[in-house]
Parts: C-alpha cells; structure tokens; sequence
C-alpha cells in the first residue's frame, strides 16, 4: 500500500498494518511543520514497534516504510 499522509487517515494507516499490509507512507504536506512531524512520526513509530511488533524504516527525508511483524525477507544466493 501506499499512502499519503493526513492527520485523519492516520487510523486507516494503522488498520493496513494490523492486515499484515507492508506500508509505504509518504510524509506529504505535514513534513513542513517540524512539530506536527514528529507527532505524526512518533505515534506510527509507537503503534508499529510497541504495539504490532512491526519496523518501521525511513526511506529518504520523506518517506516511511511500515513493516508489520509477519514480514519476512528472502536473501537469494
């Protein structure tokens, strides 16, 4: 999924990755406001890591990759 950040589409946000959905949020228009960033950020980051046991990794300045515990990744030889 991908997503476009608003303060209220947050919740559907999480949903996504409570399915067990790979996320990728881009930061959008709540990157210009230092604080409201770091809000936003921080409850993600909660919600993912504490709550769901996901990761969350950035990808660039404005981007954010949600990954829910169920990911696994394959290495190929």
């Amino acid at each position: 999924c991908f997503f476009s950040s608003s303060p209220l589409r947050i919740s559907e946000l999480m949903n996504w990755i409570s399915d067990g959905d790979m996320v990728i949020v881009k930061m959008g228009e709540i990157i210009k406001n230092d604080l409201e960033l770091s809000v936003a950020v921080n409850k993600i980051q909660r919600f993912v890591e504490d709550d769901i046991a996901g990761e969350v990794v950035r990808l660039g300045d404005r981007r954010l990759l949600l990954l829910p515990s169920n990911f696994t990744s394959r290495t190929s030889n």
